[in-house]
């Protein structure tokens, strides 16, 4: 059988209503976000150095750097009727939630701590790994940067309205609060999968071949994207230091740090949003530079901010929300981009993967451990417009090589 066989056009189920029900999702992904983000938070609660919260969160984040494990299940082991993508996302909801309502109920740290915390990420990641690789399904080559933005945007908006609820939360140590109602809210949203149609199966369809596998890892676009995402995802380490940036460099109170993260969130929705539609109108080779220098520009204002101005160092982050939504929905339509349909599942969720090792294990610990040296965030940050640089090098040697993906390649078998 011919993959030719096996995918049919997005054009045939999408629908545009799909905006506001991935929107949605990505809402309470948000809010669930907001929570994780101030782990180091909790952390500091149970007498955790800031450096060890680092290296801590890196390995709690686990399940988003082996995304592609999810992508590999839904791409091949479709359940009964129910298809290939929706079972996935039920299951994460499920499981997710053991790991937010038990996280809380930790008064010392240890080793329990951590698969808590796993449990969480897990069920967040697998959920989004899964309905992200329906996304790249359904969506035709002509919306996809209006997805990208609804997601992101949407993200940033939850995200916002998690950062106030949780930085007040957090001064009152109300940690279970904090981490089990965004966990009810993210499981929850997993139902709105019901609301998305798949495109059907063969009926004789059991699993992609390795054949298929080898082609597409074999095409030059697919290889260099890896890269790219590796070196992107290192570029926006310092979303992963903000909470503890602002609490230990700067001095801010959880409550302020809320505050200053909802700014951030209402820049990222809007950077999103735009860049989102103007990528579908613009081309990448527009979006992707002018983002990259303003990133960069960002970055090294920080270095002349008054920091003790906490209407200024507010300001400032919601300009640095409006670059990364911007950034992240270009770098995630570069992503759907060079994922092949047939197995949109695999290889798109393995350029997340990628993109968040570079974030969290490579990007994040990099920019630690040089503070850790020199003593100050400001400067440490200069070491991520280093990863922007590079990307954009990459980003570019991708765009002048890049192959149509849009549907495979034609005759590819698939397992009998």
């Amino acid at each position: 059988m011919s993959s030719d066989s096996f995918t049919s056009s997005p054009e045939n189920v999408w629908r545009d209503r799909y905006l506001a029900i991935q929107g949605l999702f990505y809402f309470a992904q948000g809010v669930a976000m907001g929570a994780l983000l101030f782990f180091p938070a909790f952390l500091d609660t149970l007498l955790i150095s800031p450096f060890e919260r680092i290296v801590i969160q890196a390995v709690i984040w686990l399940p988003w750097y082996l995304k592609i494990a999810f992508g590999l299940l839904s791409d091949n082991l479709p359940i009964g009727r129910f298809g290939r993508r929706k079972p996935y996302v039920f299951m994460a909801g499920v499981l997710g939630i053991i790991g937010w309502v038990t996280l809380p109920m930790h008064q010392a740290f240890g080793p329990l701590v951590v698969v808590s915390g796993i449990l969480a990420s897990f069920g967040t990641s697998m959920s989004d790994a899964t309905i992200d690789a329906l996304a790249v399904d359904i969506t035709p080559a002509r919306r996809r940067g209006a997805m990208q933005g609804a997601s992101w945007g949407s993200r940033g908006i939850g995200f916002g309205i998690s950062a106030i609820a949780v930085g007040l939360l957090a001064e009152g140590g109300q940690w279970v609060i904090i981490y089990s109602v965004p966990g009810v809210v993210v499981s929850f949203s997993c139902f709105l999968i019901l609301l998305f149609k798949e495109n059907p199966l063969p009926p004789d369809f059991k699993r992609v071949s390795m054949s298929v596998y080898s082609s597409v890892f074999r095409q030059k676009n697919v290889l260099i994207c890896l890269l790219f995402q590796l070196f992107a995802g290192a570029g926006i380490a310092i979303l992963a230091l903000m909470q503890t940036l602002l609490q230990e460099g700067l001095g801010f109170d959880q409550i302020t740090i809320g505050i200053v993260f909802a700014f951030f969130s209402v820049g990222m929705f809007l950077g999103a949003v735009v860049f989102g539609v103007l990528g579908d109108k613009l081309s990448v080779r527009v979006t992707l530079p002018s983002l990259t220098v303003a990133y960069a520009i960002v970055i090294l204002a920080i270095l002349i901010m008054d920091t003790a101005n906490t209407t200024m160092v507010t300001a400032f982050f919601c300009i640095v929300g409006v670059v990364n939504g911007g950034y992240e929905a270009t770098q995630m339509r570069i992503s759907m981009d060079n994922s092949p349909v047939v197995v949109s599942g695999t290889v798109y969720n393995l350029y997340n993967s990628v993109s968040n090792v570079g974030q969290l294990a490579i990007g994040a610990i990099a920019i630690a451990a040089l503070v850790e040296v020199i003593g100050d965030y400001r400067i440490g940050w200069q070491l991520a417009i280093v990863f922007l640089v590079i990307a954009l090098v990459v980003g570019l040697r991708l765009l002048r090589t890049q192959e149509s993906v849009d549907t495979p390649e034609p005759g590819l078998p698939l397992a009998p």
